[in-house]
C-alpha cells in the first residue's frame, strides 16, 4: 500500500488508537516523508487540518523509523499554533535525528524563524548564519538559500529591515535559479515585509503582488492571504486606511481557522481603524487580537496590541491611559529585545506625557529617542518623534526638527503626516507668518482626505485635526475683515462636505448630466491611483505623481464639488433672502458668521455646555412629571436666544448642534429655524403639498403606540393612493427605486451615539439602518420622521448631523423633519394632524411646521410636547 494512502487514513482517524490501527494495516513505505509533506501542504491550505494531522507525529516516527521527518511535521504543527519556541527546539531535534550531514543542517531551518518569533533574535541569527555557511561549504546553494530566507524572516521579526533585505536579496536569485518557485514566492513575500516597514515602503507592493499571483495560481490561498495582509498594511501606510480595512475584513473570514493569523489580522485592523480615527473600533480589534494571543511566545504581538491601544487612547484625549499603555508596550518590546518598536513606543509616551502637562525632562528624552530611532532606521516613527521634539521647543525655533521630519515625510510617502509639519510651524512661527502655515496645513489636510475612498474615512478624517482647524479659524477671526470671514466660511464649508459627493454618486448619478458623472468618476479614479507625495519610484498600479499634479487634482475636485452643489440646488422655490448663520467653535471662542461679518458669542464654551446639560434635563422633565411647569425651561431658552442670536437658516457647529433652535425661535418670536448640514446648501425650503402628491408611508403596527394607527388612518384619508409599508421587506422594496414627493415614517427609532449610521427604524420583520437608507436608490423631496430621536445628534461628529437625518438628506431630501428627543405619542399625533391640515391647505412646509408647533403649545405649554421636531435642510436634485 502506498504511503499516501496511509497518510489519508491518518487524516480520517479520530483517535491515536484508530490511527495506529490504520497505519499498521497498510504497512506503507516512506511513511515519514509522506506524512511530513502532507502536513507541509496542509499548512498552506488548511492550518487546522495540518495541526490535527501533525499530532500523529510520534506514531509515524515509531512505525516508519523516520523520526527526523516526524519531528519536522510536529514542529510545523507547533508553529501553526504559535508555539514558536517549542517549534524551534523541535526543528533542532529533527536535525539532530539525521545521519546525513546535509539533512542535519537543512532540517533545522525552521528553528531560525521559531527563535525569532519567540523573541530570541540573537539565537535565531546565530543559528541561521551557521546553517547557511555550512550548507554553502558543502555546495548546497539552494538549501543555503532556504536558510537565508528563514534568516531574513527572522530579521524581519526583529524589525532589522536593512539586514533582512540583505539576506533576502541574496536568497531570491538563488531560489529562482534552482527552480524553487514556492520558496522564491515566500522570499518575495518576506521582501515585501522588509520594504514595507523599512526605509523603502514604496517598493513593497510589487513584491507582494508578484508573490500573491503565484500563490493564487498554485492554490496556496493561505500564503496569498499573507500577501494580501501586506498589501493592506501598505495601503494604510500610504494614506488609504479604508482600503486596508476592506482587504482585511475579506481576509478575516477566510482565515478564521488560524487563531495566530486571525490575531494578526485583528491587530492590523486595529492599526487601520486608528488611521481612520475610529478609536473605539481600534481598541476593540486590539482587545480581540490580545485575547487570541494565548501562547507564551506571543510577547511581541501583545506589545503591538498595547502600543495600538495607547495610540487609540491618545486620539481620544485619554492621555494618562495612553501613557500607561505606551509604558506597557515599551516593557513588552524590551523583553523580546525589539529595539525599534521600543523606541517607537517611547516616542508615543513622550507625546502622551507632553499632553498631560508632564513636560519636565521630555525634551532630553525626545533627543535620546530620536537617536535610538536613527540607529534602528525607523523612518516613520523618526518623523513622528522629530515633530514631537519640535512641539516641545521652548525658547528655541524648532525648524531644524521640522525640516528633518518633512524630508522624511516627502521621501517615504507619509502623506497623511504632512499637515502636522505646517501645523507645528504655525504655532512656532512669527505672528505675521502664522496664517500662511495654517493655509498650507489645511491644504495638506484636504489633499490627504481626498484619498479616503469611503464615507467613514472622510467623515472621521477631521477627528484628530480639530486643534489645527480651530487655530486656523482663530487666526482668521482675530481680525475679522470681510475677506477673512469669507475664507473662514469656505474652510467650514469644505470641512462639512466630506462625504457629499460619493453619497450622491452612489445612487443618484442618474440625476446629473452624463458628462458631469463621467468627469467626477474619472477624477475619483485618478485620486485612487494617486501615489503619495515624494514617491521616488512607481509601481505597476500607482505611479509616482509630482506635487504639481496633486495640487491640480485638488483644484479640480474642489471645482467639481462646487458644480455638484450648484446642480443639487432645488428646482423649485426662490433663493434665500439672506445667507445662513454659520457657527463655529475655535480653540477659545464661538462665533456667528453672517454676511461676511463675524460676531463673537459673549459666553464661554464651558458655560454653553453646562447650560445645555441643565436645559436638556428641564426639557425632558414631563417624562417624569407630565404636569411639569414651563417657566424654568423658558427662562433657559431666552438666555440662549439672547446670547446666540440666529434667525431662519442656521448651520451650527460642535455643541451648538445640541441647542433646541426650534424651541428658542418660538419663545423669542423668530422665524422657524432650518438647520443646514452645510452652509453651501443655500436653498429656501419652500415645499408645497397637494392631495395628488406621490406619498409613501412607513409605519410600525404596534399596541405600544396606539396613536400611530390614528395618525396613519388620517394620512390615508388625505392621500388614499399612498404606498403603505409596514414590514421591513416592504420598506426595502421602496428603498430600491422609490421616488416620492413625501415620505412619512411613524414608529420606533433608535439612535446609536457611537456609530450614528447604525441608528435604525423598527418595523415588523426587522430593522432598517441609516447606512442602508443612505446607500439606497430612494428619492424623496420631503421626509417627516414621526418617531423618537430621529434628529438626535452625536458628540462624535461636530461638523454635521449623522444617523437617520443624514441618511435621508443623502437621498436628496430637500427637507427632513426629525425629532430631537423622545416624542410623546399623543403630542406626535396632534403635531402631525396640525402639520398636514395646514400644509395641504396651501401653506409652505415651513409655515405648516410653525403652525403645528403653535397648535401643540396651546394644548400643552411645556416645550417637551411642542418642540421635539426640527427641520433639517439638504440638497435636492433638479
Amino acid at each position: 500500500m502506498t504511503s499516501e494512502a496511509a497518510v489519508t487514513a491518518l487524516e480520517r482517524a479520530s483517535s491515536l488508537a484508530e490511527g495506529r490501527k490504520a497505519v499498521r494495516a497498510l504497512r506503507a513505505d516512506d511513511l515519514g516523508i509522506a506524512f511530513f509533506r502532507r502536513v507541509a501542504t496542509l499548512s498552506g491550505e488548511s492550518p487546522e487540518s495540518a495541526i490535527r494531522l501533525s499530532r500523529f507525529w510520534k506514531l509515524v516516527g515509531e512505525e516508519s523509523g523516520q523520526m527526523h521527518y516526524a519531528f519536522r511535521a510536529r514542529a510545523a504543527g507547533e508553529r501553526l499554533q504559535g508555539k514558536w519556541l517549542r517549534s524551534a527546539r523541535t526543528f533542532v531535534e529533527a536535525g539532530e535525528q539525521c545521519s546525513d550531514p546535509v539533512e542535519r543542517l537543512s532540517f533545522q531551518a525552521g528553528a531560525v524563524d521559531g527563535y525569532a518569533r519567540a523573541g530570541q533574535i540573537s539565537e535565531a541569527v546565530r543559528l541561521g548564519k551557521r546553517l547557511s555557511s555550512g550548507l554553502e561549504q558543502r555546495g548546497e546553494t539552494a538549501l543555503a538559500a532556504r536558510i537565508k530566507l528563514n534568516l531574513g524572516n527572522a530579521l524581519v521579526w526583529a524589525d532589522d529591515y536593512r539586514k533582512a533585505e540583505k539576506w533576502l536579496s541574496q536568497a531570491l536569485p538563488e531560489l529562482e535559479s534552482a527552480g524553487l518557485d514556492l520558496e522564491a514566492s515566500a522570499c518575495k513575500l518576506a521582501l515585501s515585509t522588509a520594504y514595507l516597514f523599512g526605509p523603502h515602503p514604496l517598493q513593497a507592493e510589487p513584491y507582494a503582488q508578484d508573490a500573491r499571483r503565484w500563490f493564487e495560481a498554485n492554490d496556496f490561498q493561505y500564503y496569498a492571504d499573507l500577501c494580501a495582509i501586506n498589501l493592506a498594511h501598505n495601503a494604510m501606510l500610504r494614506g488609504r486606511p479604508d482600503e486596508s480595512v476592506r482587504l482585511l475584513l475579506d481576509l478575516r473570514d477566510r482565515m478564521a481557522d488560524s487563531a495566530v493569523e486571525l490575531a494578526r489580522i485583528e491587530e492590523y485592523l486595529g492599526d487601520s481603524y486608528l488611521k481612520l480615527n475610529l478609536y473605539e473600533e481600534a481598541i476593540d480589534s486590539f482587545d480581540i487580537a490580545a485575547r487570541l494571543q494565548t501562547g507564551k511566545d506571543m510577547g511581541l504581538s501583545k506589545a503591538h496590541c498595547a502600543f495600538g491601544k495607547a495610540h487609540a487612547f491618545l486620539g481620544q484625549g485619554s492621555y494618562t491611559k495612553a501613557s500607561r499603555y505606551f509604558g506597557l508596550a515599551q516593557q513588552g518590546y524590551r523583553t523580546v529585545e525589539n529595539r525599534m518598536w521600543e523606541a517607537a513606543a517611547w516616542a508615543g509616551n513622550i507625546s502622551a506625557k507632553r499632553q498631560t502637562g508632564r513636560s519636565a525632562d521630555l525634551a532630553y528624552q525626545a533627543n535620546q529617542c530620536i537617536d535610538s530611532l536613527r540607529k534602528v532606521n525607523s523612518t516613520y516613527y523618526l518623523a513622528f518623534a522629530l515633530l514631537e521634539r519640535a512641539r516641545l521647543a521652548l525658547g528655541e525655533m524648532p525648524e531644524a526638527y521640522v525640516r528633518q521630519a518633512y524630508r522624511l515625510i516627502q521621501d517615504h510617502g507619509y502623506a497623511a503626516m504632512e499637515w502636522e509639519v505646517h501645523a507645528v510651524r504655525a504655532v512656532h512661527c512669527l505672528p505675521q507668518q502664522r496664517l500662511k502655515h495654517y493655509r498650507k496645513a489645511f491644504a495638506a489636510i484636504l489633499r490627504s482626505r481626498m484619498q479616503a475612498s469611503s464615507n467613514t474615512g472622510r467623515i472621521r478624517f477631521l477627528r484628530d485635526k480639530g486643534q489645527v482647524l480651530s487655530g486656523y479659524l482663530d487666526e482668521l477671526l482675530a481680525t475679522p475683515k470681510p475677506r477673512r470671514v469669507k475664507e473662514a466660511v469656505r474652510v467650514i464649508t469644505e470641512c462639512r462636505s466630506a462625504a457629499l459627493v460619493d453619497e450622491i454618486l452612489s445612487s443618484n448619478a442618474d440625476g446629473y448630466s452624463p458628462e458631469l458623472v463621467r468627469q467626477l468618476n474619472e477624477l475619483r479614479a485618478k485620486l485612487n491611483e494617486l501615489a503619495p507625495e515624494g514617491a521616488k519610484s512607481g509601481t505597476e498600479r500607482r505611479g509616482a505623481m509630482p506635487r504639481g499634479s496633486l495640487k491640480l487634482l485638488q483644484k479640480q475636485w474642489v471645482e467639481m464639488t462646487s458644480r455638484l452643489l450648484e446642480t443639487t440646488s432645488p428646482a423649485k422655490g426662490p433663493a434665500p433672502a439672506q445667507p445662513a448663520s454659520v457657527f463655529t467653535e475655535t480653540g477659545t471662542s464661538m462665533y456667528r458668521l453672517f454676511s461676511n461679518v463675524a460676531n463673537r458669542i459673549d459666553c464661554s464654551i464651558e458655560e454653553v455646555a453646562n447650560r445645555l446639560k441643565w436645559l436638556q434635563f428641564e426639557m425632558l422633565a414631563p417624562m417624569l412629571d407630565p404636569q411639569a411647569g414651563a417657566g424654568s425651561v423658558e427662562e433657559q431658552l431666552r438666555w440662549f436666544g439672547e446670547k446666540i442670536e440666529a434667525r431662519g437658516r442656521v448651520s451650527p457647529d460642535g455643541l451648538l448642534w445640541q441647542v433646541p433652535w426650534q424651541a428658542i425661535s418660538l419663545i423669542m418670536g423668530d422665524p422657524e429655524p432650518i438647520l443646514l448640514a452645510n452652509p453651501a446648501f443655500a436653498s429656501e425650503v419652500n415645499i408645497s403639498l397637494s392631495t395628488t402628491a406621490k406619498v409613501c408611508i412607513w409605519y410600525l403596527d404596534t399596541d405600544q403606540l396606539p396613536h400611530i394607527a390614528e395618525e396613519v388612518s388620517y394620512l390615508l384619508k388625505l392621500f388614499p393612493e399612498a404606498l403603505v409599508c409596514s414590514t421591513a421587506s416592504q420598506v426595502r422594496g421602496a428603498l430600491e427605486s422609490g421616488d416620492f414627493d413625501l415620505l412619512h415614517v411613524a414608529g420606533h427609532a433608535r439612535f446609536n451615539a457611537e456609530n450614528p449610521m447604525f441608528s435604525y427604524l423598527e418595523f415588523a420583520g426587522g430593522k432598517i439602518y441609516a447606512n442602508e437608507i443612505a446607500k439606497s436608490g430612494l428619492r424623496c423631496r420631503a421626509v417627516v420622521l414621526s418617531a423618537c430621536e430621529t434628529g438626535s445628534l452625536s458628540f462624535t461628529f461636530k461638523e454635521e448631523p449623522e444617523g437617520l437625518t443624514r441618511a435621508f438628506l443623502a437621498r436628496s431630501a430637500q427637507a427632513v423633519l426629525a425629532s430631537s428627543w423622545v416624542v410623546d405619542d399623543e403630542a406626535g399625533k396632534r403635531f402631525m394632524k396640525s402639520l398636514y391640515e395646514t400644509w395641504i391647505s396651501g401653506a409652505t412646509f415651513i409655515d405648516a411646521v410653525r403652525s403645528a408647533r403653535q397648535s401643540c403649545r396651546s394644548w400643552r405649554s411645556h416645550p417637551y410636547y411642542w418642540a421635539p421636531f426640527v427641520v433639517f435642510s439638504g440638497y435636492s436634485l433638479n
